[in-house]
């Protein structure tokens, strides 16, 4: 198998982690008209509106509505250059630069996350130094780049560390294994993650480490040991269904199915594969599910 193998067969979970607030990655309802309440409210301070925005943007709509949430996105940064908010700004062009990579303007997040960069240094905000820096790391890596982004990881990573920062250091530890797996170096990856996930069990952040066990699947996976690949994602679909999300839980029971259906057991595979359709349907999330259910068939029609 490729390394390539990685993306083609498998499912890749991939998450923003700690960026912001951001209740709906944790599955916390969104009070969107408190929010909307509090930005109205000319009689907050700038910096409570500010932040009011900013959670509008990512807890109710950048997962649901990138439209909205780039409108919300461009309104607090115009405000923040209005009201003279140097970090805020620097946060604003770092969300922009995150709807942009949402939405696949690629080219417009990198933009928007080096300005972020340039304010931060400015201004010696190094939480905000950090951010921008994983931000452009992962725009990389989903626009290919991943060279450069090996580079803004691990000065991600220098910051966070400098800062003390546990959380942020390990979403960028997690990032920096995506990128070294993408580029060959599956041993390498395999050691960050092991880093990422010593943090995030500290810091008692199962679906985070779930991720990690999902991505060290991944490289298994890619190594021909299906085995070995079976025992991480059976982990990561354990953490998953101890922290309660429903989308992890469909995508680790489609690798789960993956590995049986390659190992001939399409009885097996095709169970699971039926328990992720149904999990990916309740988000309306239909094509990976279906298409695999659709191949199992296929597989249990051809060796009957």
């Amino acid at each position: 198998m490729s390394m390539h193998g990685i993306f083609r067969g498998l499912h890749m979970h991939v998450a923003f982690y700690a960026i912001s607030s951001v209740a709906l990655a944790q599955g916390h309802a969104v009070n969107l008209d408190s929010l909307l309440g509090i930005w109205n409210d000319h009689s907050k301070s700038d910096s409570i509106r500010l932040t009011a925005i900013h959670d509008i943007c990512w807890e109710a709509y950048l997962e649901s509505d990138t439209d909205s949430a780039l409108r919300y996105a461009q309104l607090g940064h115009a405000f923040s250059l209005r009201t003279g908010k140097k970090k805020f700004e620097a946060d604003g062009l770092n969300t922009l630069a995150i709807v942009f990579k949402v939405r696949h303007d690629y080219e417009t997040a990198i933009a928007h996350g080096k300005r972020a960069l340039a304010i931060s240094g400015e201004i010696n905000y190094r939480e905000g130094i950090c951010t921008a820096l994983y931000t452009l790391g992962i725009t990389c890596i989903a626009s290919g780049r991943n060279m450069e982004a090996l580079s803004h990881l691990e000065r991600s990573i220098s910051t966070c560390q400098q800062l003390g920062d546990s959380a942020r250091t390990a979403n960028s530890l997690y990032a920096l294994g995506q990128a070294l797996a993408v580029t060959g170096q599956g041993e390498v990856a395999a050691l960050r993650f092991d880093e990422c996930i010593r943090i995030r069990v500290r810091l008692g952040d199962k679906r985070g480490t779930a991720a990690c066990y999902n991505m060290l699947g991944n490289i298994q996976y890619d190594r021909g040991d299906l085995d070995s690949a079976l025992g991480y994602f059976s982990r990561s679909l354990r953490l998953k269904e101890q922290a309660g999300d429903e989308r992890g839980i469909a995508n680790s029971l489609l690798n789960i199915g993956m590995i049986y259906d390659e190992q001939g057991d399409v009885a097996t595979a095709r169970n699971s594969y039926v328990q992720s359709l149904a999990l990916f349907e309740g988000w309306a999330i239909r094509g990976y599910g279906n298409r695999h259910l659709q191949h199992s068939h296929y597989r249990q029609r051809c060796w009957r």
